[in-house]
């Protein structure tokens, strides 16, 4: 960006760069505010629905759907072109060879005059991060990373001189990290910055890939079923209507205690799980289930990287404990329920559990999702146990994001119909996330934990500890979560974490394993004996507790140093 070897024809077709931010709440201008009238009519393969209209099943919608009051929420957004020195409407059609962005304002601030014959001071998204990267210089970079600097730049010369032909392989174990979502952010800014969204021949995708479900978006057949509207005729869809809420897996995986930060009331927690673990200690019930190769019902998964439905067929091994499916641990409390109220719902949530016939929920997912449709669970049970693959219905093989997007100048699946890099939602100001920022890691940093890098840059206006009644010097392991401190690199460097002042001076990371994935994998002998260098699968050691003993690598100079 400081030297303009960014791919101004991408960032002007496919990104929210050229589009005008207010300074005075950090807000994307509407175009509402500065012409007037109504939202733009869309028509590039998007559907507004209508209050009282059905958007019907997932896996039969050809065009984007996005609710009308939704719609109008959004609007649409402007951008200032250079040639007429004056403010262009734009709405979220315009992408790709629909782009009405020609020679937009990327650097600078404009003052907009608005529809109530006030005016505003704007600014381009790329201007608001180009101020926060200005801190970013490659030396610093280097002494934050301890990447060489003059690595950095080469490695940006060289993307800058071949756009769209890089392609991003980023490892699933970052993925799970607490700031992950701003390092994918800025993966996909200099992504995007090089033209190398979208493409085959550039791309950001995963070398390792973990079961995905969000690719059956007919998932709602069954997880989403309505409970007071049951269908249990067998060849018909059921009708989704979701009564319950997701929380994020972390706020469960926090030492040896939920993270009460923003968690609503717990009643009780339960596991269903075929080893025991950490989380069955601190569970108030415990279900001993079927591991994989004990499944008595058959199941499927895909993923995001590899292109195969994978179709886990019954097994004809006898379980060697006293164990259920999962399916028939919620079907036996559902009939449990109904014994104990008399409400025969709670056991028809899962009639054809008692049936055996399992096949039906995944068959409704099948038909309902876009990329399965057409597909026969029992057909593709009887392919999986002569070992014969099926393939996912995708666009492309290999599997590349976006490509419908730069190929058919389809919009986004954001506000904008643009890749976006900022984000103008309350909780992303308020946090100091509103552009792609860096934060410390909350334990496994040097420095102060959770600290937002940064010199003062006018994009970013966090609410820090006191706006939450929480003290500056609170750094206890829930605060420090949600903390929205702001300092420049140098200040971070100053403040060590809190545990230095103890002796503890080197970062401990429990990565994935080498040869392993989840936990059924890796904790079968023959793969687990293949995870380091103390493998013996004939456990000639006696001593030893398993065919593997674990063990840590440490940094050669810190083991040096230490003699």
């Amino acid at each position: 960006m400081r030297r303009q070897l960014y791919d101004s024809d991408y960032v002007k077709q496919w990104t929210d760069l050229p589009v005008l931010v207010r300074m005075d709440s950090l807000k994307y201008l509407k175009a509402t505010d500065v012409f007037g009238g109504e939202p733009a009519r869309l028509r590039n393969q998007t559907r507004i629905l209508g209050k009282d209209q059905s958007a019907g099943a997932a896996g039969k919608q050809s065009s984007m759907i996005i609710p009308e009051a939704l719609r109008n929420e959004w609007a649409d957004f402007v951008w200032w072109d250079r040639g007429s020195d004056s403010p262009r409407k734009l709405t979220r059609d315009e992408v790709g060879k629909y782009s009405t962005v020609g020679d937009p304002l990327l650097e600078g601030t404009v003052e907009v005059g608005l529809k109530d014959g006030t005016k505003v001071r704007c600014r381009p998204v790329f201007q608001l991060i180009k101020d926060y990267l200005a801190h970013f210089d490659p030396e610093m970079v280097e002494d934050l990373t301890w990447a060489p600097a003059d690595a950095v730049e080469s490695l940006a010369k060289e993307l800058a001189g071949d756009p769209g032909n890089t392609l991003f392989a980023v490892g699933m174990g970052p993925n799970q990290f607490f700031n992950n979502d701003n390092k994918d952010r800025a993966i996909f800014l200099l992504a995007a910055l090089t033209g190398n969204v979208g493409k085959i021949s550039g791309n950001v995708g995963s070398f390792a890939g973990n079961h995905r479900v969000a690719f059956f978006n007919g998932l709602a057949q069954y997880v989403g079923e309505n409970p007071f509207d049951l269908e249990l005729d067998s060849v018909k869809p059921a009708r989704p209507k979701v009564y319950w809420k997701a929380q994020s897996a972390h706020y469960w995986n926090h030492e040896d205690h939920p993270l009460k930060v923003g968690l609503p009331k717990m009643e009780m927690i339960a596991v269903n799980d075929w080893w025991w673990t950490t989380s069955c200690e601190w569970a108030d019930i415990v279900f001993a289930a079927d591991s994989w190769a004990e499944l008595k019902h058959p199941d499927m998964c895909c993923s995001v990287t590899n292109p195969f439905l994978t179709v886990f067929p019954r097994t004809p091994l006898p379980r060697i404990f006293d164990t259920k499916g999962d399916i028939e641990i919620l079907a036996l409390v559902g009939k449990k329920l109904s014994d104990l109220t008399g409400d025969s719902r709670f056991s028809d949530m899962w009639a054809f559990v008692g049936r055996n016939r399992t096949d039906i929920y995944l068959q409704r997912i099948l038909e309902n999702s876009s990329n399965t449709k057409g597909y026969q669970i029992r057909d593709l049970e009887e392919k999986a146990k002569k070992g014969i693959p099926t393939p996912m219905l995708h666009r492309t093989n290999p599997r590349s994001v976006g490509y419908e997007q730069v190929a058919e100048s389809r919009p986004w699946y954001t506000k904008t119909g643009r890749l976006e890099f900022y984000r103008e939602e309350d909780e992303f100001i308020e946090a100091g996330e509103n552009l792609p920022v860096h934060r410390e890691p909350i334990d496994s940093t040097f420095y102060e934990p959770n600290v937002i890098v940064s010199s003062p840059c006018e994009g970013l206006r966090p609410q820090g500890p006191e706006d939450y009644g929480v003290s500056l010097v609170d750094i206890s392991c829930e605060t420090r979560q949600g903390r929205n401190v702001v300092k420049a690199w140098a200040d971070t460097k100053a403040s060590p974490h809190p545990l230095i002042k103890d002796g503890y001076r080197f970062v401990f990371h429990t990565p994935k394993y080498r040869h392993g994935a989840h936990t059924m994998p890796i904790d079968t002998d023959f793969v687990a004996f293949l995870f380091g260098p103390f493998g013996d699968i004939y456990r000639r050691d006696k001593r030893m507790p398993f065919v593997a003993e674990g063990y840590v690598d440490i940094n050669p100079h810190d083991a040096m140093e230490l003699g």
